[in-house]
């Protein structure tokens, strides 16, 4: 049974709420890290096909923002921090 004194409730409530309240805040914590990083293949082709890096710069072709240029890992496979709309094209990916 649960015990109801001047302090507060006591016993296995407690435990009850913080089970609760893990559940919730690891639902949103999974939701919200999905949104921001779950980049997802829809077939195993795609899956492959992410894995490689065209252009040889040492970022994956599912990460890199100049697929078809060499460019640092730092910079996202760019060569420049802040690259052209032509350096972004994916042409050599088809």
């Amino acid at each position: 049974m649960l015990k109801i004194n001047k302090k507060g409730l006591e016993g296995p409530l407690w435990i009850l709420i913080i089970a609760i309240a893990l559940i919730i805040f690891l639902i949103v914590y999974l939701g919200v890290f999905n949104k921001l990083f779950g980049k997802e293949a829809k077939t195993i082709g795609e899956q492959i096909k992410n894995t490689q890096d065209h252009d040889a710069d040492g970022t994956p072709n599912f990460n890199d923002k100049c697929p078809c240029k060499w460019g640092s890992l730092a910079n996202d496979g760019c060569d420049s921090p802040n690259p052209s709309e032509d350096d972004k094209k994916r042409d050599c990916l088809k």
